[in-house]
């Protein structure tokens, strides 16, 4: 054994664990910058809303970094993410991609299996969101046109997560009856 072995066996087994963490973290990471960088650029055309400081952008990296624990909590990232949104909205802070995180936490959850958790959660964001924008804007009509355009896109998402989830249950199930012949 060298000198040098020690060392290069821990850089190695730093990398490996960097590489594991990586793919799981890209993602999160995408969204994030994605939602900074389009919702600076489409709250320029949105002058009523509240600037975006400090504590707008901590708000709408939430949603993105509780896409971190999709794969073992999907069910509380959901949560995590549309509490975020909610809260993001209800303040005042500029349209933009918020949204993106909470559908992607929507899809992890609905996919892993956890439908009835999906389901309330994701209605009861949906009501918190449409609940904040009454409060926010009472001298405007009820935006039924706006509300029944975000549904029928919940709708789709999730009839796109069930089917996902449901070819994946089948290909689990075609390998195993292969495995048994």
């Amino acid at each position: 054994m060298s000198i040098g072995e020690p060392v290069y066996r821990c850089f190695v087994d730093g990398m490996r664990r960097l590489a594991s963490v990586l793919p799981a973290m890209a993602l999160p990471l995408a969204v994030g910058l994605f939602a900074v960088v389009g919702t600076t650029f489409a709250s320029r055309g949105q002058p009523l809303a509240r600037p975006l400081d400090a504590a707008g952008i901590a708000l709408l990296l939430a949603g993105p970094a509780a896409l971190g624990v999709r794969r073992i909590q999907p069910v509380a990232a959901l949560g995590l993410a549309a509490a975020a949104l909610a809260a993001y909205l209800g303040i005042g802070y500029p349209f933009g991609p918020v949204f993106l995180a909470p559908v992607l936490a929507l899809c992890f959850a609905v996919t892993a299996g956890h439908r009835v958790a999906a389901y309330t959660i994701t209605g009861i964001a949906f009501a918190a969101v449409l609940l904040v924008h009454i409060v926010a804007h009472p001298s405007q009509p009820f935006p039924l046109t706006g509300v029944a355009g975000w549904l029928a896109w919940l709708i789709a998402v999730i009839a796109a997560s069930e089917g996902w989830r449901a070819r994946r249950e089948r290909l689990a199930q075609a390998r195993a009856a292969r495995e048994e012949t």
